[in-house]
């Protein structure tokens, strides 16, 4: 059975399954945030949210050989070997990055939002953000 790897964790996919790296994680009970992926749409891969580190294991020597830059987790593919890294220093820094530019013209406490509290922007940014911003968004607005 083929297996692929999450954060250290081995998880079995079916032979013919068609995974992403967001569902082998869920498989594997690791939420990759994201927020331009759904199962039922073509992959767009543009909010950069779900950015992880990829690589593959050598069946025979069983050697990781990962892939030099994070790549987007909604659309790339897993197969038997695939190991993936949800939780290093570079994919939360690179997290905390994309949420600040996502957050740099919109308050995170949302009082007149309707979705204020069920939000995966606020979700988000309380798992996975910063709590301080390196630039003041009143400055942005007229």
């Amino acid at each position: 059975m083929p297996t692929v790897i999450v954060d250290d964790q081995e998880i079995e996919i079916g032979a013919d399954e068609r995974l992403n790296c967001i569902e082998a994680a869920r498989r594997a009970g690791v939420e990759i945030p994201h927020y331009c992926w759904h199962p039922g749409l073509s992959v767009v891969a543009s909010c950069r949210m779900c950015l992880i580190q990829a690589g593959t294991r050598n069946a025979e020597t069983g050697e990781v050989s990962m892939i030099p830059k994070l790549v987007p987790g909604c659309q790339t593919p897993v197969k038997d070997g695939t190991v993936i890294v949800t939780d290093s220093e570079a994919v939360q820094e690179s997290r905390a990055r994309v949420e600040e530019a996502l957050l740099i013209d919109h308050p995170i406490d949302c009082p007149i939002c309707d979705k204020a509290g069920e939000c995966l922007l606020q979700d988000y940014h309380f798992e996975h953000g910063q709590s301080e911003r390196r630039a003041d968004i009143h400055a942005f607005s007229s």
